[in-house]
């Protein structure tokens, strides 16, 4: 288990990072501000 512990944590914090780069993302406020001028 003391294994499995350190790779979840990891995974997690991966999957975070991974969702904010997403919503940090250029294009991401692109698009939105294209939509919204739109």
């Amino acid at each position: 288990m003391a294994t499995i512990e350190p790779n979840q944590k990891a995974v997690v914090t991966y999957l975070v990072s991974i969702q904010f780069i997403f919503n940090v993302n250029p294009i991401n406020l692109l698009l939105h501000q294209q939509h919204g001028s739109s």
